[in-house]
């Protein structure tokens, strides 16, 4: 595979909402937020984009993969 070992690692489809360096403190008003069923604010999602991200010292890079229009 191009090089690399395969992953022996199962595959967990998931989104990130954030990355942080160090923990914070989230307050409890923003974990009610994400937590309600449903989302007390819906908006509309026009499009998924599939992103590569590769971990640098200076940050993630991201890199657009495939894009999926939702209309």
């Amino acid at each position: 595979m191009a090089g690399f070992a395969p992953e022996r690692r199962p595959f967990y489809r998931h989104v990130t909402l954030v990355r942080m360096r160090r923990p914070i403190e989230i307050p409890p008003d923003v974990l009610r937020f994400f937590a309600a069923d449903p989302w007390p604010n819906p908006f509309p999602i026009r499009e998924v984009e599939l992103l590569e991200s590769v971990l640098d010292p200076a940050g993630a890079i991201y890199r657009r993969l495939a894009s999926f229009p939702l209309e």
